[in-house]
């Protein structure tokens, strides 16, 4: 079984089919994208860049969108997650991509949804999209101004030490290639996030570990990434 994380493109999702039954609702990739980016146009979004990847021989996907709702630090992504063989919910959420380091965030506090295949899960999925897609620009503020309290809020490397090891003890948000990368980049940053110490520098070094990580359980923990921060440092 193939469990990668293999980069790919909408041709080839478009290409895994699936189909129905009585105890299952399809939801295909193919649809996902085209519905995404209908919806964008119709709305007068441009997509700026959009990324695929796949595992499991393209039975579960993610797709990314970098939309044209940006300022100078970063802009509005998209980002869902699907699969074709029941092993994981269709999520759909909003977040960010940071231009100076390309990482990219989603806050399930401000937009994001689940839904297993069964029932009517194909028709709630497309209306939820709508909805996300309605609002993108009144989110988009609400990131700026996460982040910058994040950018306001001092922190020790000690403090953040205690707080890497519950992200990766007791919460299990990240594992231990995460906590490698994370350790690394707190002692020798990869990129200048023009702040030094704050929660912002936690927050973009723990997103920037899970590039590499499976589709499976990239969108997931992205959202139990942001959920713990928004939480912890009442955001």
């Amino acid at each position: 079984m193939n469990k990668a994380n293999i980069p790919t493109n909408a041709n080839y999702l478009n290409s895994i089919l699936v189909e129905s039954t009585d105890s299952y609702t399809a939801i295909s990739h193919g649809s996902i994208i085209s519905k995404t980016q209908d919806l964008l146009s119709k709305h007068n979004i441009n997509i700026l860049g959009e990324s695929y990847h796949h595992c499991n021989d393209g039975k579960i996907a993610q797709g990314k969108y970098l939309l044209g709702v940006n300022n100078a630090d970063f802009g509005l992504e998209l980002a869902w997650q699907n699969s074709v063989n029941k092993q994981v919910s269709f999520k759909y959420a909003v977040g960010s991509q940071t231009f100076v380091c390309t990482n990219s965030a989603c806050f399930g506090t401000l937009g994001s949804y689940k839904r297993i295949h069964t029932g009517i899960a194909d028709v709630e999925a497309y209306e939820t999209m709508e909805d996300f897609i309605q609002r993108l620009e009144e989110n988009f503020t609400e990131q700026v101004e996460l982040y910058k309290k994040m950018k306001e809020i001092e922190i020790t490397k000690k403090t953040c030490a205690g707080l890497i090891g519950r992200m990766f003890m007791d919460d299990e948000i990240i594992t231990i290639t995460q906590l490698g990368i994370i350790n690394k980049e707190l002692h020798n940053p990869s990129f200048d996030y023009g702040v030094e110490n704050t929660v912002y520098n936690l927050f973009q070094h723990c997103t920037h570990s899970f590039k590499e990580v499976t589709p499976r359980t990239w969108l997931p923990k992205q959202l139990e990434l942001s959920d713990f921060f928004i939480n912890e440092f009442s955001l």
